[in-house]
């Protein structure tokens, strides 16, 4: 696939939201009974599925593999579910690698909210005001600041659907009760010093409303 086709960054979004801290004859003995699970195929799907994992949503079930070339389905308790979710984190979370992984998933959020929900939050006054800002900046410092304000209502317009999920997930105990809103803790994935990845799509999409 091209560098520039925009599939390898969601691509790569999917692959590093979720990674699991697991025995390895686990993830092999998973392997020898299922090919995988079924991936996200659009990049809206993709966009949920690693906007869910970022925020720590974790499944009440599980398939127990514990016996060889055997499994079930089974229902965790609070404690179960508890120990499973301390071992889930993005892939490459404790690696040199966590960096460029991390900025992936930033990058993707980004440049999928600004597709989806730039035009929304251009009605807004503040960010009118911002945008002014970015574009016609007095200094760098100025222009990082402004960029930051407008990702930042971009990102919240983007997950604003995935919220009643979010929530129900909370509800069901699939999640860490966070009282941080849904666009905060997504936004945590945006590497400061990568900030200039974020800033490129959206120069190129504020443009074309300038």
């Amino acid at each position: 696939m091209p560098r520039n086709d925009s599939r390898r960054v969601e691509g790569f979004a999917l692959r590093y939201s979720r990674g699991q801290d697991l025995p390895i004859w686990l993830h092999d003995r998973y392997h020898e009974i299922f090919l995988g699970p079924h991936l996200a195929q659009t990049t809206e799907e993709k966009f949920t599925a690693v906007v869910l994992a970022c925020a720590g949503v974790v499944p009440r079930e599980a398939l127990d593999l514990y016996t060889p070339d055997a499994y079930r389905k089974i229902a965790l308790d609070n404690k179960q579910h508890e120990f499973i979710r301390r071992r889930i984190y993005f892939e490459g979370a404790a690696s040199r690698a966590k960096s460029s992984k991390r900025n992936n998933i930033g990058k993707f959020i980004a440049e999928h909210a600004l597709q989806s929900s730039l035009a929304e939050v251009m009605t807004e006054h503040d960010v009118r005001k911002k945008v002014n800002e970015f574009l016609r900046p007095r200094s760098e410092a100025q222009r990082y600041d402004a960029g930051k304000v407008i990702l930042r209502h971009v990102v919240d317009a983007s997950v604003a659907e995935l919220i009643p999920i979010h929530k129900e997930a909370k509800k069901e105990g699939m999640v860490r009760h966070n009282r941080k809103g849904l666009g905060e803790i997504v936004l945590k994935f945006f590497t400061v010093d990568r900030f200039q990845d974020y800033f490129d799509p959206l120069e190129d999409q504020l443009s074309a409303f300038a």
